[in-house]
């Protein structure tokens, strides 16, 4: 009650004298959470965080626009482009490269397979053609939630001291026999190879194969 109310709960650190430190944190709008940044923990050790409502001022409302802004952390920089409002470019600080990047949700109509067996019959087709979106920016971290006319959505959230873009997407329920890709095109160089993760435990490097069938060359979008 007190987040609908607009005084939000204060995030505290307990600190190695036993006292307790204020962090920044922001509201998750629409979600009833609060969004902080966690400091690292050293291996076989522990952090002890608490909320409590006193009424500080160290959480805030984050400031929200109508359509997909740029996004900034201490290593990336996301843009958009304003017209489609989907993803243009990512920029990396440190080393000054820009990659060009695209994005758009397609379709294969699925022959007989089964779960996790995909047997393509044509080639993909698009299925979204309108976007609108809003950013929600902070000081914990900054995000565009995109909404899509075929009733997919999708947010691409980066905390402050990211150094990758986290991509969520929810597709809702499939219609019989097709099967949803996101195909991301970029102008990076990479000879065909790409990596995966396995379910956020490790990297696999990729390797496109022109001899496989296209749902070869394919991977569950789990995490990567």
């Amino acid at each position: 009650e007190s987040m609908r109310s607009g005084s939000y709960p204060t995030v505290y650190l307990r600190n190695k004298q036993g006292g307790e430190d204020a962090v920044a944190a922001q509201v998750d709008v629409g979600m009833d959470g609060i969004w902080f940044l966690a400091e690292s923990v050293p291996a076989l050790g522990a952090l002890t965080y608490s909320m409590r409502n006193d009424g500080g001022n160290t959480t805030v409302h984050p400031s929200i626009v109508a359509f997909a802004a740029t996004l900034t952390s201490q290593r990336l920089t996301v843009s958009f482009d304003p017209t489609t409002n989907l993803l243009a470019s990512i920029t990396h600080h440190e080393s000054e490269t820009e990659v060009r990047v695209s994005q758009q949700y397609m379709e294969y109509v699925d022959g007989p397979g089964g779960c996790y067996v995909m047997v393509e019959v044509a080639d993909a087709r698009p299925v979204v053609t309108d976007v609108t979106a809003i950013t929600v920016s902070g000081p914990v971290m900054s995000e565009v939630r995109q909404s899509f006319d075929a009733g997919l959505t999708q947010i691409l959230r980066l905390p402050v001291t990211a150094s990758v873009l986290t991509v969520i997407h929810d597709i809702g329920t499939l219609r019989a026999n097709t099967e949803i890709i996101s195909r991301i095109t970029t102008d990076l160089r990479t000879g065909g190879s790409f990596h995966t993760d396995d379910s956020g435990l490790e990297m696999h490097k990729r390797q496109f194969n022109a001899s496989m069938p296209i749902s070869g060359n394919y991977h569950a979008l789990v995490s990567s």
